[in-house]
């Protein structure tokens, strides 16, 4: 009988040692039973590979071929674990274990399937019929990648260890385990794990058929979403306006744009010639303020779209190109090399009627490439737009080379690789120290959340802004005002939103500047953000990254659905990057859709292998779940944490479960390995978990010995937020131990390091944080409200500690219903869970874990009993596993009991 689903030989593969079956043949029963367990358990029978004849072939003396292999190609592996089975030299180990996990790591399922109910299993389901030796369990949890979750058959008297059998009486067994009962654990983990693939297999399907209609709209409005864009935050080269010819009419409701640039075919030896060029002629028109112009990331975008690669068009798919874009004309065109020479030959076209409007031949040297694009321009323009001269090295740069790092840099940027685009940039400007907008874009790569990100330094942008300032005299007069946009930006220089309003005025129809606008919502209270999104919509309906900053800002004010339709839209409309998914799974879970937002996580880990932080959306999401043994579960399948985030998420499940010298273990394990790689923001970004940690289990000498680690190892630094980090740290410290006088003392240092150390704008939310803290243990509650709203905290939403001030604010005003809704939606701070919107993981770790106890307390103040003792209840249970009381486990336990 084949697997439930395709291209899979069974759906068990059972692998045993044979002296495990020989005695007695408890490996066969087992089997059996399973099976008379299944077929009670499922609707729909499945298949199992089971060796059950020493003569099946398949024995230890002889090699593995095409047979072993074709049956390996399973759904689930169900390994026997004795005390035999964990032998490396072994067949079952070498030649069924090994290659099964190796397989199952790289195959479509991959090893970890996400459960219905949020939890995550593994395709290997350990069946353990004997307690094992020490080596033994750690060469089996090396290989599974983490400890081992087992279902066991094990009968344990002093002195005993064998296997559970039918008819062992449970009260005798010091397991105090049921032979049936663990039979029919494990086939109901089996229907929860096939079920599971199987709704992974229909969303695939879902995902293919969607992947050709990506959703199912009117022709007109499909017209309108076309995924052309990359992300939101992605700066682009865009300049929008009305092209009018002298002896064509202008049809501005039939097109959406009147010209592009699409393509030249390259007979040269540089294949990167036709891409410098066309991007030249493209900045050359854009200069035209009248010239409604398709954007050079659009065409890149939509190139991919057709044939994958954006590169190498032919005349065929330059007119299926612009005829998807709804383009009016379109300049097209090849390159040929002639010794030192190059012949350019060019056409503007009509594009629903095939009609050639003009054609110029133009030659010239081949590394003259700027007077190539300029004499092109020019000439095959003439008599169709106002004359003009045309010096593009003017707004670029006259080195060729500097001008391909350049645009590689562009193409990263529409990509979203930040890193790789500011290198392109440096490049650029090493070979040309006075290319104004490598400048630009090189401050932009390095600093997209620098004015919310404290961790970014601002001094690198601050520097390259001014070079570019110092050479922008020949740029246009909209690349000179976006020049000064991003140089306020990144000296959080208020006047930056008057310039923004100026770009809006000068180009309503910028995409940019509708998503800088976007930004400047979430920055700034307004109740008109959304209305502001949604008119930038209308005027910019193909602008599928606006449904983006739609989505978070509508998120951000709580509305939900309108929040998950337009991030859906940006996600639908989208070509296929990253960023589209991770905002799908960051809106999700700002309005509270954990199981969409997992469902999003698992899709970058499986499309986005080059990921970084592949694993962290749904550690993250677990945490928020209160389940960290998922958490663990997946982080320790990561062997090679790429990311800080990676390393991190290990030490925060261990917080939340309350195991807290194995967070402390967990999280010194990457500091030793940072230390030997002499990364030290690395090392000091991991360190900040430590104190947390201490702080949690009520341990302020090992925080404060921790605090003054990071001290001593970030003097070093040239930037050094983690100075001001530990000091309000150690205010913590002294606040959370009721030493008020001395959080007093500390606060008074805090706020001296910024004002002597000149720190930016960004740290002032250090220093107000701990005012509120302070005037709440003073009971000053008086007007405390209002302090809290106008906070300057970033976002408002970004501060974990926040949001705990304001719950304890609400709690101690009694009142207690709105203390309530703050809770319930503690979902709605994901970015407290976040270095760069401003947040902090290991803060907003403390708020998941003791969300439960301030649930039970409210409730018991509001009279609801059941619900607090149910509250109670689950925070007790989520620190189950921990190492030793606190004083809120302490304090749950009295208020349980009283109400109980």
């Amino acid at each position: 009988m084949p697997s439930i689903l395709p291209n899979y030989e069974y759906d068990i593969f059972i692998s045993y040692r044979q002296n495990d079956n020989k005695r007695d043949g408890w490996v066969s029963n087992f089997v059996q039973a399973l099976k008379d367990e299944l077929d009670a358990t499922l609707k729909n029978p499945v298949s199992i590979y089971f060796d059950e004849n020493p003569h099946d072939g398949l024995l230890e003396t002889h090699q593995v071929g095409a047979t072993l292999d074709k049956k390996l190609k399973c759904l689930i592996f169900i390994p026997i674990i004795s005390q035999t089975y964990c032998d490396q030299s072994s067949f079952a180990w070498s030649q069924e274990l090994l290659p099964f996990n190796a397989a199952a790591k790289t195959d479509d399922l991959g090893m970890n399937i996400a459960l219905a109910n949020g939890n995550v299993s593994s395709r290997i389901l350990p069946i353990r019929i004997h307690e094992l030796d020490d080596s033994d369990e750690q060469i089996l949890a090396d290989e599974l990648g983490g400890s081992v979750r087992s279902v066991d058959f094990i009968y344990k008297e002093p002195g005993v260890n064998r296997p559970l059998k039918p008819g062992d009486k449970r009260e005798d067994n010091l397991n105090k385990t049921n032979y049936h009962n663990q039979i029919n654990k494990v086939a109901n983990a089996l229907k929860e794990i096939g079920q599971a693939m199987l709704k992974m297999q229909e969303s695939e399907e879902i995902g293919k058929k969607l992947e050709k209609n990506p959703v199912e709209i009117s022709k007109s409005e499909a017209q309108k979403l076309k995924p052309w864009i990359v992300a939101a935050g992605i700066i682009l080269l865009v300049l929008v306006g009305y092209f009018i010819f002298n002896n064509i009419n202008p049809t501005p409701k039939r097109y959406d744009y009147d010209i592009a640039v699409i393509y030249f075919e390259n007979l040269t030896d540089d294949d990167r010639y036709d891409d410098g060029l066309v991007n030249l002629i493209h900045i050359n028109l854009a200069e035209d303020t009248s010239l409604n112009l398709v954007p050079r990331q659009k065409m890149y975008d939509a190139l991919k779209e057709i044939n994958d690669q954006a590169k190498n068009p032919d005349q065929t798919v330059a007119t299926e190109l612009a005829t998807n874009l709804n383009v009016q004309f379109m300049v097209i065109g090849r390159i040929i090399q002639q010794g030192v020479e190059v012949l350019a030959q060019v056409e503007l076209v009509e594009v629903t009627s095939g009609k050639v409007v003009a054609t110029e031949k133009i030659r010239a040297r081949k590394e003259e490439i700027f007077t190539l694009a300029d004499n092109i321009t020019s000439q095959l323009m003439a008599g169709q737009i106002p004359e003009r001269n045309y010096n593009v090295t003017a707004l670029t740069t006259s080195n060729y080379e500097a001008y391909q790092h350049f645009y590689q840099g562009l193409e990263y940027i529409w990509d979203i690789r930040l890193g790789d685009a500011a290198d392109e940039f440096s490049k650029a400007i090493e070979i040309d120290s006075t290319f104004a907008m490598a400048y630009v874009y090189k401050a932009v790569s390095e600093n997209m959340f620098g004015s919310v990100d404290i961790f970014v330094d601002p001094e690198r942008s601050r520097a390259d802004m001014a070079l570019a300032q110092a050479y922008q005299q020949n740029l246009s007069q909209r690349d000179k005002l976006f020049v000064k946009l991003i140089t306020q930006r990144v000296n959080i220089d208020p006047g930056y939103y008057e310039t923004l309003a100026e770009l809006n005025r000068l180009d309503p129809y910028d995409r940019l500047t509708a998503e800088f606008n976007a930004w400047d919502a979430l920055e700034r209270p307004d109740s008109l953000a959304i209305k502001r999104h949604e008119e930038a919509i209308i005027r910019n309906p193909k602008v599928v990254e606006l449904y983006n900053m739609l989505g978070y800002v509508s998120a951000h004010y709580g509305q939900k659905e309108k929040a998950i339709q337009a991030i859906d839209k940006y996600r639908s409309g989208e070509v296929d990057v990253w960023n589209a998914y991770h905002s799908s799974w960051e809106v999700n879970m700002l309005v509270g859709n954990y199981q969409q937002a997992l469902k999003h996580g698992l899709y970058i880990e499986k499309n986005y292998p080059n990921s970084t932080t592949r694993y962290v959306w749904r550690g993250l999401t677990y945490l928020f779940l209160h389940e960290p043994d998922s958490t663990l579960l997946l982080y320790n399948n990561i062997r090679e944490p790429r990311s800080v985030s990676h390393a991190a998420i290990g030490g925060q499940a261990y917080l939340e479960k309350g195991q807290w010298t194995q967070a402390i273990n967990e999280v010194d394990k990457h500091v030793s390995r940072a230390e030997d790689q002499a990364q030290t923001r690395r090392e000091l970004f991991l360190r900040l978990t430590k104190p947390v940690i201490y702080m949690t289990k009520e341990d302020r000498q090992g925080a404060l010995r921790e605090i003054d680690i990071i001290y001593s190892k970030s003097q070093s630094l040239s930037y050094n937020p983690f100075n001001v980090i530990a000091t309000y740290y150690r205010f913590l410290v002294h606040f959370e131990d009721g030493n008020i006088d001395k959080a007093e003392e500390t606060a008074k240092e805090l706020e001296e390091l910024i004002m002597n150390e000149a720190y930016d704008s960004r740290f002032k939310q250090f220093v107000e944080l701990c005012e509120l803290d302070l005037a709440l243990a003073k009971g000053k509650l008086v007007g405390l409200e209002e302090k809290i709203k106008n906070s300057s905290i970033y976002f408002r939403r970004s501060s974990p500690r926040l949001f705990d001030i304001e719950l304890r604010y609400l709690i101690a005003s009694e009142q207690y219903q709105r203390a309530l809704k703050h809770l319930s939606e503690i979902y709605r701070h994901t970015y407290s869970a976040r270095y760069p919107m401003g947040g902090d993981n290991n803060l907003f770790t403390v708020n998941l874990l003791l969300s439960n106890y301030y649930l039970g307390m409210i409730h018991e103040k509001l009279g609801n009993k059941t619900e607090a003792q149910r509250a109670y209840e689950a925070f007790l249970y989520l620190l189950r596993d921990a190492e030793a009381d606190i004083s809120k486990m302490r304090d749950a336990r009295s208020r349980l009991a009283a109400l109980q």
